[in-house]
């Protein structure tokens, strides 16, 4: 791995010698602030030009598993024996995913068993085998905009859900959003369209409430409030964007981050079965991502979604100004054909932003994705990164949608009316998706 690595890097100072990489994979962080004509500017990513071997990246950006959890998938004909496979490995805690999916769990064990210290790796292994588990995964802690949150200095919204948001039984498409949330008290949001579940039967409930649209996963509850304000950008894309378009839609936010936009991989998956289980279910919007192992259960999941035949996952590229094609970023990295994997584009439309990652044959396109304008209640402010370019691809790809394009062709359409750029930095279909 090493020795490719290093080829690798011989070969990118040879074509590109004033390549750069950002420090760290904290994917889409929001660190650096600067003053503008009066426009505060927020980067997702730190824009730092420290230049990193490609192996030292890789150990930096690799997800770190939590060393007492395992993320496990029972097989539906052992669900009855849970109780009995949990005993046989010394499971002291358990965190269902029952608003999404009964086979999966979150295992949690002592630091030390009869006194010897606690060996996940073993533990893990051991599972693997077992008869009643259909699969086994590291639980880590997965980010989307790093440990500062848009909202500077607290929440400013109301902690209310807006019960005069519309709900859409019958929209053209349906768009869940995997984030922080959704600030519901804004102003733009009255005009927001809310995906429907209480009248198609898939309302979730923790026996204290129960589902109108979306769930948060963090506090398992129904209201899925943005403190952290990641998730109410995205959706603001996404919403206004489709207006102009005239496009009847519906939103799911689903919460599976805090008000750091820290989130676990179990709860990134029990969202995701949440989402994608939902009838009508036209697109899945992941802002979100980290670099190096695939982890086994999401992959499959959307695997079997792309067997299905209808959803579409559109997932942000990374911040890293880094090539996916030698260091892999996920979920925008699997080669699942309903995968859309996003770059950003520079303000002037002229190349890719500075710190976006690309790849010739991971990355599909680029989409606005710097200097965003958007007020967070204190004034106008503006946000960059490929999270943001992620939520105008969404818009795009739910207006073929609407007009009645098969998932399988979504990839095509869009190709067909991007608008084609020379860039230094390859993708694979050098093109941005046009606002």
């Amino acid at each position: 791995m090493r020795e490719t690595i290093n080829n690798h890097l011989k070969e990118l100072t040879m074509k590109k010698s004033n390549v750069l990489f950002v420090l760290g994979c904290f994917l889409l962080m929001c660190v650096g602030c600067t003053q503008e004509e009066d426009i505060v500017s927020l980067e997702e990513s730190s824009l730092d030009n420290v230049s990193q071997e490609i192996e030292q990246k890789e150990e930096g950006c690799k997800t770190k598993p939590v060393g007492n959890q395992l993320v496990v998938k029972y097989k539906r004909d052992w669900l009855r024996r849970k109780r009995e496979i949990r005993a046989k490995y010394n499971v002291i805690k358990v965190k269902r995913c029952e608003c999404a999916d009964k086979t999966l769990e979150l295992w949690t064990f002592a630091d030390e068993e009869n006194g010897v210290p606690l060996d996940i790796e073993e533990k893990k292994q051991v599972a693997d085998g077992d008869p009643g588990l259909e699969g086994v995964d590291h639980n880590f802690v997965a980010v989307t905009t790093g440990t500062q949150s848009f909202y500077d200095g607290g929440t400013p919204f109301s902690g209310t859900f807006n019960t005069a948001i519309k709900l859409e039984d019958k929209a053209a498409v349906n768009i869940a959003v995997l984030d922080t949330g959704i600030q519901f008290d804004r102003p733009e949001f009255s005009s927001l369209v809310l995906y429907n579940s209480m009248t198609n039967g898939t309302a979730c409930s923790n026996g204290i409430s129960t589902e109108i649209s979306g769930w948060d996963f963090v506090n398992n509850d129904f209201e899925a409030n943005d403190d952290n304000g990641h998730g109410t950008i995205v959706t603001s894309i996404i919403a206004s964007t489709l207006k102009k378009q005239k496009v009847s839609y519906s939103i799911l936010p689903v919460k599976i981050f805090n008000k750091e936009g820290k989130g676990t991989y179990f709860d990134l998956l029990c969202g995701y079965r949440f989402a994608e289980k939902k009838p009508n279910m036209d697109i899945i919007n992941m802002s979100f991502g980290w670099c190096g192992e695939p982890h086994s259960l999401l992959k499959e999941f959307i695997q079997k979604t792309e067997d299905k035949g209808k959803i579409m996952i559109v997932s942000s590229a990374g911040n890293e100004n880094s090539d996916n094609d030698v260091l892999s970023h996920y979920p925008s990295s699997y080669t699942n054909t309903n995968v859309l994997s996003i770059a950003a584009m520079n303000t002037p439309f002229t190349d890719l932003a500075s710190f976006s990652n690309y790849g010739k044959h991971s990355v599909d396109f680029a989409a606005n994705g710097e200097n965003i304008v958007f007020d967070f209640g204190k004034g106008a402010e503006k946000v960059s990164g490929t999270s943001f370019a992620t939520a105008f691809a969404t818009a795009n790809a739910a207006w073929f949608y609407a007009k009645g394009t098969p998932m399988k062709l979504i990839e095509t359409k869009i190709k067909g009316e991007a608008k084609p750029f020379n860039s230094t930095k390859d993708i694979k279909h050098q093109a941005y998706i046009k606002k």
